[in-house]
């Protein structure tokens, strides 16, 4: 796949500035769908994709679904049968689509300013507050817009943040969810699960948490003990431990009484620069680096002092763009938020309101004239002349007139027009998105 990526910005099928992005279709399609279809299918099988081999299951990722390949369609479950069906759509539409996007200006994440401004204007939804949203421009967020579909905003999102990294309110609250998980475990501190994922993060980061080497040693002399008892013998160190000592016949027959824990020799005498030495390694080893604030072992999770701005800030620049806390930051905290759902529903229509499914007896039903009406009702008979009356109303100079608005309005300028023109208007006719923004 890099490889494949590598040629195809060689060729200008992808540009690498500002970031990884698509500029043909059809390379993709020929080089870079086949590729990705072997990595979906991989996924797909630890999810549960069974009952199908994989030269099948490729058919029907890169064909038209299971509906392409219906001679499989028989074995597979209902829920088989949608995953392959949604992977197919994923690689042949989404994915291209969402890989020509150019992150802070075709899409985004609202910045701290701009959520505390909309905020206090009453247009921040919860979708917007943590999905990527629709840019009309470098850097300019749309006002209220938001993507439609929800699989092309899921993957707006992920690529957003892969790119833009966690916002300051979006660590915060992902080191409180921690510490919320972490005080609902049991046991040790330090082997709770959520500890673990900490240890990992920081792992993945290139440091390391203070406590873990110690945390090792232990886990490792206990394998090594339970070693020893399978095999029934016991180390020479864990014998020096214990104070036993094999018994050699010389000392046997001498009576020599061994001192299990002989005193270590006097340490020779150091010079300043060795001292000085020594000093900074002693040092070293307490802050758990040398010296650099910048390695310096991490505090474990559970001694996190959330109250410290200058530690928090740290954290927030080793961590915000590291891949494992924003996945764990959009599967545990961002899409649950704003991709609710429920796998059944009950909804009803116009047509199922106003035909005998609900009510057996109906006296009207109200909307716009036209054939749309449900079945039960029979056909919609139109009053003569009522669209010849709407339009010679409409188009009457003596009732409708229009205004230009300036190149700078705004809904509070709007309104204030409506208020001040002489004589009063009556009624705006469709101006609802103008006045809503």
């Amino acid at each position: 796949l890099k490889s494949a990526c590598e040629q195809g910005i060689a060729g200008n099928y992808m540009q690498r500035v500002p970031h990884l992005a698509l500029l043909s279709e059809e390379w993709y399609h020929a080089t870079l769908k086949p590729l990705m279809g072997s990595w979906l299918l991989i996924w797909l099988r630890r999810t549960g994709l069974h009952d199908i081999s994989d030269d099948a299951a490729i058919r029907c990722l890169a064909g038209g679904g299971v509906e392409g390949s219906m001679a499989n369609s028989a074995t597979l479950s209902d829920k088989q049968a949608k995953m392959l069906n949604l992977g197919h759509d994923w690689l042949t539409y989404l994915l291209p689509h969402v890989l020509r996007k150019i992150s802070r200006v075709h899409f985004g994440l609202l910045s701290v300013p701009e959520m505390i401004a909309m905020q206090r204007d009453g247009a921040l939804p919860r979708s917007r507050r943590y999905m990527a949203v629709p840019f009309v421009g470098k850097d300019t967020p749309t006002a209220s817009s938001e993507f439609a579909h929800p699989d092309v905003a899921i993957g707006i999102s992920i690529l957003a943040y892969r790119y833009e990294g966690l916002r300051k309110p979006d660590f915060g609250a992902l080191i409180q969810n921690l510490r919320h998980m972490l005080e609902a475990e049991i046991g040790p501190e330090l082997k709770r699960p959520t500890s673990l994922l900490w240890m990992e993060w920081i792992e993945a980061a290139g440091r390391r948490v203070r406590g873990t080497k110690t945390l090792q040693r232990r886990e490792a002399a206990k394998s090594g003990a339970a070693a020893e008892e399978l095999s029934g013998t016991e180390s020479p160190s864990r014998q020096r431990a214990s104070g036993y000592e094999p018994e050699t016949p010389r000392s046997a027959a001498v009576g020599i009484i061994r001192d299990p824990m002989p005193p270590p020799p006097p340490p020779p005498q150091a010079s300043e620069g060795d001292a000085r030495k020594s000093v900074g390694t002693a040092v070293s080893q307490a802050l758990g680096g040398d010296g650099d604030p910048n390695m310096w072992d991490i505090l474990p999770l559970h001694l996190l002092d959330l109250m410290d701005v200058d530690y928090m800030s740290m954290l927030f620049e080793l961590l915000r763009k590291l891949p494992n806390t924003v996945q764990f930051y959009l599967d545990h905290m961002v899409f649950p938020e704003t991709t609710a759902h429920q796998r059944a529903k009950l909804s009803a229509n116009g047509q199922d309101l106003g035909g005998e499914m609900l009510f057996s007896r109906r006296i009207a039903f109200s909307g716009t004239p036209s054939s749309l009406l449900p079945l039960e009702m029979g056909a919609c008979i139109h009053s003569m002349g009522d669209d010849a009356k709407m339009l010679r109303t409409l188009t009457n100079p003596a009732v409708v007139t229009s205004r230009m608005l300036p190149a700078d309005w705004d809904v509070p300028g709007v309104l204030q027009l409506l208020a001040e023109m002489q004589p009063p208007v009556s009624a705006l006719i469709d101006c609802g998105a103008l006045v809503t923004g």
